[in-house]
């Protein structure tokens, strides 16, 4: 079964939440289709980076990336990144980005609370997975039950007819 993050429907909420919350310029969740990453959703301003840095985050690590010194001040530009994987148990599954403008630069305790927001995204991916496979299980077992007792009937009456001769 294909594992995606495409079933919880609280995702939109929980990027708008992480970017009013944490006063972040975008929050986007990514999908993974394949190799790539499919935008599932977002809140604020398209994310600045490009999709070379939201695949990094692809390999199972976080990825900050800072928007690159002025040549004029030497100070930040006015863009930073962070890309963190979503996980189902061991695989990854999408990835969160968050950015800021500056004078904001991220810091590892960002980088915590957005591996804890990912962890909880891709908690919700496996129990919405673990549950669908178990309804089609119960659904298997039902249709084998009723399989199971139609044979049983036929058997019976097959039974009947042959005491009967």
């Amino acid at each position: 079964m294909s594992r995606d993050i495409t079933s919880p429907p609280y995702a939109a909420e929980v990027a708008k939440l992480l970017r009013e919350l944490f006063q972040f310029k975008h929050v986007a969740i990514f999908t993974t289709r394949g190799t790539d990453l499919e935008l599932l959703c977002e809140a604020g301003s398209e994310p600045q980076s490009d999709a070379v840095d939201q695949k990094a985050a692809l390999t199972g690590e976080w990825v900050m990336v800072d928007g690159p010194l002025s040549p004029d001040t030497g100070g930040p530009q006015p863009a930073g990144d962070l890309f963190v994987p979503i996980r189902d148990q061991e695989q990854v599954i999408g990835v969160l980005s968050c950015g800021v403008d500056a004078p904001r630069r991220f810091d590892p305790e960002d980088a915590d609370l957005m591996l804890l927001a990912a962890d909880k995204l891709g908690l919700s991916a496996t129990t919405d997975r673990l549950r669908a496979e178990a309804s089609t299980a119960n659904q298997e077992r039902a249709r084998v039950e009723h399989s199971a007792e139609e044979r049983a009937r036929n058997l019976e009456v097959l039974n009947q007819a042959l005491v009967d001769s």
